[in-house]
C-alpha cells in the first residue's frame, strides 16, 4: 500500500507515459497525485583565472555554465554562488589549479550562506608546479541555502588559480535526495 488514494496502477501508468529522460516520480506537496520531478544539478567553471590575496578568504567566480537544470547558479549575480532551488541533500563539489612560486599551505573549502565552512581540505604546495585540490561533501541545504568554493593561502604574495581549460576553477552541485 502505498498511502495514496486512487487508482495507484492507473495513475503511475499515465505518469509512465509522460516521462522525459532522467526525471524521478514522486508524490506531489499537496500528498494528492504523482508527479515527475527533475533533481537540481549544475557544473560550472571560470574561464578566467581568480588572484588569490594572502591570508585573504577569497570565493571562486564562475562565469559559465557547462550545465544548469534548476537555475542553481547565475552567470550575471553573484556568480560565486551555488543556491538550492529546494531543500534536500546536495553533493557538492569543487576544484582549483594553482601555481605558487614558494611551497605555502592552500586551504579549499566549501562555505555555507557566506560564514560556514562545511568542507575542507589543505595542501601544501611544491614551488612553481601547477597544484590541483578538490573538496567535496554532501550537506543538507534549505531552499535558498548557497555554497561557495573559497580558496585562502599563505604564501605571503597573490596566488593565481585557472589555467586550464577542462578542470580548474569548476564546481557542481546536484540533488541528491530529501533531507528527511
Amino acid at each position: 500500500m502505498l498511502g495514496v488514494s486512487g487508482n495507484i496502477a492507473e495513475t503511475a501508468a499515465a505518469k509512465v507515459s509522460t516521462a522525459t529522460p532522467l526525471q524521478l516520480l514522486r508524490v506531489n506537496a499537496a500528498g494528492t497525485a504523482l508527479e515527475w520531478f527533475t533533481p537540481p544539478a549544475c557544473r560550472v567553471y571560470g574561464s578566467i583565472g581568480v588572484t588569490v590575496p594572502t591570508a585573504t578568504d577569497t570565493a571562486i567566480a564562475f562565469n559559465t555554465e557547462r550545465y544548469d537544470v534548476g537555475s542553481i547558479h547565475s552567470t550575471v549575480t553573484n556568480t560565486s554562488r551555488l543556491t538550492a532551488p529546494i531543500a534536500g541533500v546536495y553533493h557538492v563539489e569543487g576544484n582549483i589549479r594553482i601555481t605558487s612560486a614558494a611551497a605555502a599551505t592552500v586551504l579549499l573549502s566549501i562555505r555555507l550562506n557566506g560564514t560556514t565552512v562545511i568542507a575542507q581540505t589543505a595542501w601544501k604546495t611544491a614551488t612553481g608546479i601547477d597544484n590541483g585540490m578538490i573538496v567535496s561533501c554532501d550537506y543538507a541545504l534549505a531552499a535558498s541555502d548557497y555554497v561557495e568554493i573559497v580558496v585562502r593561502h599563505n604564501e605571503g604574495s597573490d596566488l593565481s588559480t585557472g589555467g586550464n581549460a577542462n578542470w580548474a576553477d569548476e564546481a557542481s552541485m546536484r540533488w541528491t535526495g530529501p533531507s528527511t
